[in-house]
């Protein structure tokens, strides 16, 4: 797991599962979950994306973890019915939305490595996710260069060889 000094100011000592205790995923969150993950020309995306998938097409990005970052980003205030949370609920429901995306990447590809990205502002929440790949990044390794956006990296240690 990594952080910026903003995700790591917001968390305190808490543990992530700590931090989001109280956070029920919204129905479409738990939708979108629920359809599960697809290939689709050596990416892997949500299922319910892979319309999106076809229209936009891998062959427009520089590599499949750039492309995987686009079609893969939900932003988590567009998926709360209408429900208006203050910054730190809507947080706590991004969190446990990447946690649950990790989880079950791992349930339904247990051979690949991902990288699951969350970056909130006090508004907004996005949790997006890619295959970890040798020499693709989708993220300045200065995570503290975001400025305005609290960051949080859940990935893999290992890769496969």
């Amino acid at each position: 797991m990594k952080l910026n000094q903003r995700m790591r100011a917001t968390l305190g000592n808490a543990s992530l599962d700590d931090f989001c205790l109280g956070a029920h995923l919204s129905d479409q969150l738990r939708a979108l979950l629920g359809e599960g993950f697809t290939t689709f020309d050596g990416a892997i995306v949500f299922k319910v994306m892979s319309g999106t998938a076809e229209r936009v097409k891998p062959e427009n990005f520089s590599d499949l973890t750039g492309f995987e970052c686009f079609i893969n980003q939900v932003h988590v205030e567009d998926h709360l019915h209408g429900t208006l949370l203050d910054e730190m609920a809507l947080l706590k429901e991004g969190v446990a939305f990447a946690l649950a995306v990790h989880r079950q990447l791992h349930s339904s590809f247990a051979d690949k490595p991902f990288t699951v990205i969350l970056a909130a502002t006090g508004t907004t929440c996005g949790v997006r996710f890619h295959v970890t790949r040798p020499a693709e990044e989708w993220l300045s390794s200065n995570l503290d260069g975001y400025g305005e956006e609290a960051i949080l990296i859940l990935e893999d240690q290992s890769m496969p060889g």
